[in-house]
């Protein structure tokens, strides 16, 4: 196989941060597809994303229904990830990897990538 080979993706992308710049675990949207910042970066620096992954820890929503259990869906709303719908919030192609209590700051998922469904 080549180098250019799609069987030989990653899952991670080097993209350049938008205005506002990029934050490590925090959930973005480039074009049509939502990523997952790496590192930080500020806006116009190099920043790698992973746009698939096993797993990899997201920032998520602390509070009242803010948690997570093994294998629930994800959703994302003001850049974190969310346990269920609420307004504005958008299915993720990703499931939770572990439990995360209401005051937990992350979550570590399994990361498909690509297009996901409309906001809720």
């Amino acid at each position: 196989m080549s180098a250019g080979d799609l069987n030989n993706d990653n899952g991670v992308a080097t993209v350049t941060a938008a205005t506002g710049g990029y934050t490590k675990g925090q959930i973005y949207l480039i074009n049509d597809s939502y990523v997952v910042a790496l590192e930080t970066k500020s806006a116009g620096a190099a920043c790698l994303v992973a746009h698939r992954a096993d797993a990899v820890e997201v920032v998520k929503a602390t509070g009242t229904g803010k948690s997570f259990a093994f294998g629930d869906k994800l959703y994302a709303k003001t850049n974190k990830a969310e346990p269920a719908t609420s307004t504005g919030a958008v299915l993720m192609n990703a499931t939770a990897l572990e439990t995360a209590a209401t005051s937990a700051t992350t979550v570590k998922v399994a990361w498909n990538g690509g297009i996901p469904p409309t906001a809720t």
